[in-house]
């Protein structure tokens, strides 16, 4: 995936990435303690805001544009009328419950 393969991988958490054949720290609350940790959470929220951002216009039924994909009220009902889309994240509590995807 990527041209260099690092030495190390620092991870934002208590448990380590399964399976990754790279050494890893983990760092509880890293994003507080280590500057790199900081930045990568920053490019990862940016990133994430500008995916939500095209799937709500994908996927209107779930009012992503004002929820950003947290549990509101909305989101849920949305889910309950049309079930789970692809990019739900199965590992989240509600959508666990959820036996439908669209």
């Amino acid at each position: 995936w990527l041209k260099y393969r690092p030495n190390l991988v620092l991870v934002d958490g208590n448990q380590q990435i399964k399976d990754l054949p790279i050494p890893q720290k983990v760092i509880v609350k890293g994003d507080s303690k280590c500057l790199a940790i900081a930045a990568a959470s920053i490019v990862a929220k940016v990133w994430r805001d500008t995916l939500i951002i095209r799937l709500a216009k994908k996927y209107p039924v779930y009012d992503l544009t004002n929820n950003k994909g947290y549990g509101t009220k909305k989101h849920k009902q949305g889910i309950l009328n049309y079930g789970l889309s692809p990019q739900h994240r199965l590992s989240f509590s509600p959508c666990q419950h959820s036996l439908f995807t669209i």
